[in-house]
């Protein structure tokens, strides 16, 4: 028996071998020499004498422990078969799962790989590359970016019923349809649009247009004035309706107006005006105001229910070569016809000048008193 200090020495008993122990790791070694007709073998090692004095402390670690063959003891290597066993068992886990696994106190990243299965994990996840591409159908549930660039986003469809946008800036938004719960614009010079479930509101300075279910409505200054919707009207069927222009109760006047052709600056010119009494402009009465020339094509009613259809009608009489404007009945067959310095009676389609007639114009005792005669 050679010991690992090269000691040589006989113990045919049972090879009983003693080493001192130290406060570290120390590799022995020790050979025997066995004989061959010995074919059964076995070997203790660290064993400890609970019998001896004085009586053993503390505790022994040993490891590594080798049997191997041969005249010259080698370092510490698992058996062959053993190295089988476990390349096999790792195989095996191969095969079906691969798990890298890096664990600090409580931080933990870790690489699994099963089939249809992959799991990455970690408190942050660097991803260095000049491209990182998805192929197939991959799909992120959740995602938090933190800088995101919009053009370089291309999608078919983008649902965008649970995202939260605090500042737009889009220079063209071309869709074919858009729904809102409720929105507001707002310009750098205090203009804005809100849109909401009842309608839309556009504020220019001092001048708000509503856009509602009746129509457009214009508030100014502080004012409603007016607008332009449908109505029905009272006493007639659900279905009878129509466009109505209107005037509230802060507005003034109403008109008709236009710019001279070819003008695009001027303030445009009132042709046709509606005033209230309360307050009227110099020159201007109360009611319609006609500001330009003014065609009756079609008969005029006086107000009440004229018998038998009666009404008015302008229509021009060819008399003598001339054509004189005139006054008369719906029917055209009598009325006034007036002439630059003439003055015709229509009667019966018959024309009668007036120039000539005595017209009573003083009374004594219910009989004419003096005459005066039309004269031209």
């Amino acid at each position: 028996m050679i010991e690992s200090n090269g000691v040589e020495r006989t113990n045919p008993l049972d090879g009983f071998w003693e080493v001192t122990l130290t406060n570290s790791w120390k590799r022995y070694w020790i050979t025997y020499k066995v004989r061959p007709e010995e074919f059964k073998k076995s070997v203790i090692v660290g064993r400890r004498f609970v019998g001896s004095s004085p009586k053993p402390q503390g505790s022994v670690f040993i490891r590594n422990v080798k049997l191997e063959q041969g005249s010259k003891p080698t370092d510490y290597s698992p058996a062959p078969e053993d190295t089988t066993v476990a390349i096999t068992a790792v195989k095996n886990e191969l095969n079906t799962a691969i798990n890298l696994r890096v664990q600090k106190n409580e931080l933990l990243s870790q690489i699994n790989l099963q089939a249809g299965h992959t799991l990455i994990q970690s408190k942050k996840i660097y991803l260095d590359a000049e491209t990182v591409a998805f192929s197939g159908k991959a799909f992120i549930p959740n995602a938090a970016i933190v800088d995101l660039r919009a053009d370089k986003i291309t999608a078919g469809t983008l649902n965008a019923s649970k995202v939260s946008i605090i500042n737009l800036d889009v220079n063209r938004l071309t869709g074919n349809k858009t729904e809102f719960v409720k929105s507001f614009w707002r310009s750098a010079y205090g203009n804005y649009v809100n849109i909401d479930y009842s309608g839309m509101r556009v504020t220019y300075g001092n001048t708000t247009t509503e856009f509602n279910s009746h129509g457009m409505e214009i508030t100014a200054v502080g004012e409603s004035i007016g607008g332009i919707g449908w109505q029905g009207m009272k006493n007639m069927p659900p279905n009878y309706q129509g466009l109505l222009f209107w005037l509230d109760g802060g507005g003034d006047y109403m008109a008709w107006a236009a710019r001279n052709n070819g003008n695009y600056n001027m303030n445009p010119l009132i042709k046709l005006s509606w005033y209230r009494k309360e307050w009227t402009p110099p020159n201007s009465n109360a009611g319609f105001n006609f500001d330009d020339t003014v065609t009756f094509n079609d008969i005029v009613y006086p107000s009440g229910k004229p018998s038998d259809g009666m009404a008015l009608r302008f229509f021009t009489t060819k008399y003598n070569g001339h054509s004189y404007p005139t006054i008369g009945s719906a029917s055209m067959k009598s009325g006034i016809m007036f002439g630059d310095w003439d003055l015709f009676l229509i009667f019966n389609d018959k024309v009668i000048p007036l120039q000539g007639w005595k017209i009573p114009v003083s009374l004594d005792q219910g009989r004419v008193s003096y005459y005066k005669e039309i004269e031209y």
